[in-house]
């Protein structure tokens, strides 16, 4: 599976950092029902204390890269709300999420399943795990998206 932009080295530099992170959003979705077109990557990343700084190290990687600009390494190295977003769009088309408190990110991350995208290795959020996390979405931007979202997932699934 392949993404676009310099995705695949925030993906490397999460990987070299050992940072925990799954796919989740739409090339989640495009995993399972591959006729799902994507515009973004979108990562949910385990928000423990330890993992939020070897996230940190990995946007710092790509500072020094020149892919990160020091504004959006700024901002994020001071992100430490839960459910809070971090957009990287200047070169990248991603979004970084950080896991809402009381998610049990190690449960839903130990049912993830392994693959590659743009020859990264990833965690890609379960098919069953995906639907919860989308039923449950509460962004009312993301709501109509979402329930498209659900109506492919279930025709994969049957009703849930």
């Amino acid at each position: 599976m392949e993404t676009f932009g310099a995705n695949a080295w925030l993906l490397g530099a999460l990987n070299n950092h050992a940072a925990e992170y799954m796919v989740v959003g739409g090339l989640a979705v495009k995993f399972y029902c591959p006729e799902r077109t994507v515009r973004d990557l979108d990562l949910l990343v385990n928000a423990t204390q330890e993992n939020l700084l070897k996230a940190g190290n990995a946007l710092r990687q790509l500072e020094l890269e020149g892919l990160v600009s020091p504004q959006e390494l700024q901002r994020s190295l001071h992100f430490k709300g839960h459910g809070k977003v971090l957009r990287l769009r200047a070169v990248m088309c991603a979004d970084v999420f950080l896991a809402k408190r009381g998610y049990d990110f190690d449960s839903v991350y130990a049912s993830t399943i392994k693959h590659r995208v743009s020859g990264q290795p990833v965690s890609i959020i379960s098919i069953s795990d995906l639907i919860t996390y989308k039923e449950t979405d509460d962004d009312p931007e993301l709501r109509e998206k979402n329930q498209l979202d659900l109506q492919m997932l279930r025709q994969v699934t049957g009703p849930y």
